[in-house]
Order: C-alpha cells, then structure tokens, then sequence
C-alpha cells in the first residue's frame, strides 16, 4: 500500500508539472493507482500461493519419483566424456533433470494458478 501511495503521489506530482489541475485529475491517478494495485496483489498473490504447492509437492516428488529416475539417467551421465565432466562438469544430467522437472512443476502449477 506504500509504494501505491507513492506511486500516487508521484503520478499527480507529474501531472501538476504538466499543468494539469491537481482536482480534475486526482480521481483518474487514485483509480489507475487502484488498479495496478489489484494487478500487483493477484500476481504476488499468485507467486506465494506457487511456493506453498512447490513446497507441498515437492517432497513426495523428490521421494518417490526423483529416486527412479536418476537410475534411469546414470546411463546417460556415464555417456558423457570425462573432459566434459572435470574439473568443472559442463554437462549434469542429474541437474538438467532436476532443472526441467522444476520447471515443469513451477509451469503445471502456475498454470492451474492462472487459470
């Protein structure tokens, strides 16, 4: 609600430079104010209700599923090169499977927040 306030103030500060008169005006910044205010909230309202279900989901994940499928990409980790590998691993199949699952549980789940 601060940066609302601020961002009025600075609006109609604006505006009076400008020569507009601060009465005529002030109905129309308080309302576009409200409005990226309400725009604001439902996308931070959007961003925490996404890491609680992240957070929900993610350990029966990490339990049951993750387990499984990291023997399924040993064989293509030990496919890598070693020059590849050390001393810093340039290509990580375990953490680019880590990343895409991530990013298709934060994606499902925002999807069904969006929506």
């Amino acid at each position: 609600m601060d940066n609302a306030s601020y961002t009025f103030e600075q609006r109609l500060l604006k505006a009076i430079e400008e020569g507009a008169d601060p009465n005529s005006v002030k109905d129309k910044l308080k309302a576009e104010v409200l409005e990226d205010y309400k725009t604001d909230a439902n996308k931070i309202a959007v961003l925490y209700y996404a890491d609680i279900l992240k957070k929900i989901v993610m350990p029966p994940f990490n339990k049951l599923v993750v387990p499984a499928c990291k023997e399924a990409l040993e064989p293509l980790q030990d496919l890598i090169p070693d020059v590849l590998k050390n001393p810093v691993p340039l290509i990580n199949v375990y953490k680019l499977f880590d990343e895409v699952l991530d990013q298709i549980i934060s994606g499902a789940i925002n999807t069904i927040l969006s929506s």
